[in-house]
């Protein structure tokens, strides 16, 4: 009798425990399989090392062509694990992503297809054409990923001919780093000698005037606002003290140059120059939509909205100095190095030095219908080889340039760059508490519960 209530006890605790194995074996399965079908990752880290970047999401989001990525990679090659991660962050965010991760040494026609002469290099194709990246980052791959799929180039012309930047120029006050960083989205930009032109070039897409020293001819004026007027795209960088001949174009769309440079002692607290404002106030707009990186603007001018619109122009100032900063007016303190601020003279803080203007309006006269968008900066320095990397100048520009050309896509902070994190060293005495909570405390704590278990389980028995 004691046997046979035993054997059925026992049989009864087995067909329990399996019952209770299949019941977790399923709830792992079913798991596994929404994981795998709905899988989200969470990105913890302060830099958002490991998610792609705001402009790569907007460029996947919007693809219509399938684009395929493959990986050249050895089983063993450092980097492999990487990669693999990164294009499967590319795959999740658009269904047109597809990619794989290859063996070269097993894919000689591949190879000789793409034309891959290394270890670790990427090819990325669509519509029938390819593009190879041999250091491939998220950088790379999304500048790649959108000259395939953007179809037409579009043609960036900065004028010149009046003492304006140079864009084949690797001095420091060049413009050569901010052109290859435009001819990487694939724009084709060039110089334009207007003087010899009878207009501005039909495949314009946008204009832009660099710091001219010298003045404009009244003849290119007309030009350049004929251009303008008729839906043209374009953007003005207007250096203090120089006169250039556009502030009167200026003014007559609502924009005021301000006779003056833009003073901030906040810089001085960064251990800058009072003469280099720093920026990190962006109005509401889809140049700095996102944007929270400072920009820094050496020797800038006021550029101001004016008070009394006229109809059909809008414009709004696009960014502005803080509190402690002021328009000097007095050139003699500025060129003297020691600045003050005067009350009913100078112009106190904060200050614009940079404004959109969006043209939408009919002149009577010849009935005549104007469009046209336009930027003005109070500096041009800002993105010469030199200042070019600083805070997000090089970001300001690029998004300024694909606002204006209508590259919406483009509108969005670059990829990040990884930057070293720090670790704290612990006290010898948080180093002995870990020790005696994670090796000792625990494992007490865990063997006192079960002998409080096993006590109460003899008990009810």
């Amino acid at each position: 009798m004691v046997f046979r209530s035993f054997f059925r006890r026992s049989t009864r605790y087995g067909l329990n425990f399996l019952a209770t194995v299949f019941v977790v074996l399923g709830i792992i399965i079913l798991i596994e399989f929404i994981s795998v079908r709905y899988n989200k990752r969470f990105d913890l880290t302060a830099q958002k090392m490991f998610s792609l970047s705001l402009q790569s999401k907007k460029i996947l989001k919007s693809l219509v062509s399938h684009v395929e990525i493959t990986a050249f990679y050895k089983k063993d090659q450092p980097g492999r694990a990487a990669i693999m991660d990164l294009l499967h962050q590319y795959a999740n965010e658009s269904p047109m992503i597809g990619y794989s991760v290859l063996d070269p040494d097993r894919q000689p026609a591949k190879i000789k297809r793409y034309n891959i002469t290394g270890y670790g290099s990427i090819a990325i194709e669509s519509g029938g054409e390819s593009i190879v990246i041999e250091s491939p980052d998220e950088k790379a791959i999304t500048n790649a990923i959108y000259r395939l799929t953007r179809g037409e180039k579009k043609y960036i012309y900065f004028l010149k001919g009046h003492g304006e930047k140079d864009i084949s120029s690797e001095a420091n006050d060049g413009y050569k780093a901010i052109k290859e960083e435009m001819e990487k989205k694939d724009y084709v930009v060039r110089d334009l000698l207007l003087m010899r032109e009878e207009k501005v070039p039909e495949s314009c897409a946008l204009l832009v005037i660099s710091g001219p020293r010298e003045e404009i001819p009244e003849s290119e004026l007309k030009k350049i606002a004929r251009y303008v007027y008729h839906n043209g795209k374009a953007i003005f960088m207007i250096d203090p003290y120089v006169i250039s001949g556009l502030k009167e174009f200026l003014a007559e769309n609502n924009i005021i140059l301000g006779e003056d440079i833009i003073v901030d002692k906040t810089s001085q607290v960064y251990g800058g120059d009072p003469f280099i404002p720093l920026i990190s106030e962006y109005l509401s707009h889809p140049i700095t939509r996102d944007f929270t990186t400072p920009s820094i603007f050496p020797l800038a001018r006021s550029v101001s909205v004016a008070k009394s619109s006229r109809e059909g122009i809008i414009s709004r100032s696009l960014l502005k100095t803080g509190p402690e900063s002021w328009a000097e007016t007095d050139k003699e303190e500025v060129e003297n190095g020691v600045v003050t601020f005067q009350e009913g003279r100078d112009k106190k803080g904060p200050i614009s030095l940079a404004a959109t203007v969006n043209l939408e309006l009919i002149k009577k006269e010849k009935n005549e219908e104007i469009k046209g968008s336009f930027v003005v900066y109070g500096d041009s320095d800002f993105i010469d080889n030199y200042h070019m990397n600083l805070g997000g100048n090089r970001d300001l520009f690029l998004n300024t340039v694909g606002w204006l050309a209508g590259e919406k896509d483009l509108i969005s902070i670059r990829p990040k760059d990884i930057k070293g994190g720090s670790f704290v060293l612990v006290t010898p005495g948080q180093a002995d508490m870990c020790f005696w909570l994670s090796l000792v405390a625990e494992p007490l704590f865990v063997l006192l519960i079960g002998i409080i278990y096993c006590g109460v389980r003899r008990i009810r028995e």
